[in-house]
């Protein structure tokens, strides 16, 4: 396989940022867990950005050779778009606790979560190999199944995790 690591800059952004995103997620500060949100929104859009620069040509050293009639990167700027609306969604996450309700507390890693599976989703279109296109569909599955549980006073989102 000669895919080369400056073809998925896009998705190591997104994936380095899941890793610090999560880490601020678990602080026990609030301002610091409601950092997770901006940083998640910010590689969002560097990733849209790296992602359309390459595709409309002001970086060709950076477009994807896997194929000539369709480029990757349309996938990847569509990760990111939906990604950042995503977030945009779930911005106004509650920031206190209130006590009756467990669902009401902030989690920042909520939006390392979604990082993890958009970078998969950006890597699905980019591999051609078996290997790397089982390691995406996991890293898209996986966290998937980590944001169903998040609901931990809901039982059907108990089940489902």
């Amino acid at each position: 396989m000669e895919l080369s690591v400056k073809f998925l800059i896009p998705e190591m952004i997104l994936l380095a940022t899941a890793c610090l995103v999560t880490l601020l997620g678990l602080s026990s500060k609030d301002a610091i867990r409601k950092l997770a949100q901006v940083f998640a929104a910010g590689a969002l859009l560097a990733g849209f950005a790296i992602a359309g620069c390459s595709l409309f040509g002001a970086m060709q050293d950076f477009a994807s050779p896997v194929g000539a009639y369709f480029n990757p990167n349309y996938i990847t700027l569509l990760a990111c778009g939906i990604g950042f609306l995503s977030v945009l969604a779930a911005w106004d996450m509650p920031s206190k606790a209130d006590p009756s309700n467990p669902d009401s507390h902030y989690r920042g890693e909520f939006f390392g979560m979604m990082l993890f599976s958009l970078a998969g989703v950006a890597m699905i279109g980019k591999v051609n190999d078996l290997v790397w296109l089982f390691i995406a569909l996991e890293l898209v599955s996986i966290p998937t199944y980590i944001l169903v549980a998040t609901g931990r006073a809901q039982i059907v989102a108990q089940e489902a995790g």
